[in-house]
């Protein structure tokens, strides 16, 4: 099954050691885009920090979407409550030098609502890539 995006259809492949996007154009044709590797950044925010995130978020969100062309997904970790208590991004980047600079620069990060922050070079393995 593919993973798709509202911004843009998209599917991932196996390609080497990490999975590149493949394209649709308005045709439905699917057109390769060069080999970018994909991270996985997770934060956890510091205890009793919810007023900091939730005041911190607009700038947050407004990072993120000033980036969505190296973003797959984003989204909060939740308690079992279902409240925030961390961040988890699934990004594309051209080394994880970049990937660590684009976590350090978020507003949540500078605001220091992180108690850890690791970001992790991934690659998809289930569901099978087409």
């Amino acid at each position: 099954m593919p993973v798709t995006s509202a911004r843009f259809p998209c599917r991932f492949h196996a390609e080497g050691r990490f999975f590149g996007l493949t394209l649709l154009d308005p045709s439905g044709l699917a057109c390769q885009t060069p080999f970018v590797p994909s991270f996985a950044i997770h934060c956890i925010d510091k205890p009793l920090q919810r007023d900091l995130r939730m005041a911190t978020r607009p700038q947050h969100l407004a990072y993120l979407e000033a980036a969505l062309e190296h973003i797959i997904l984003a989204g909060p970790l939740l308690d079992d409550e279902g409240l925030p208590i961390g961040s988890m991004l699934l990004t594309n980047f051209p080394d994880r030098k970049a990937a660590v600079a684009f976590a350090a620069a978020d507003p949540y990060a500078l605001a220091g609502l992180f108690s850890s922050v690791a970001v992790t070079a991934w690659r998809q393995v289930l569901p099978k890539p087409d």
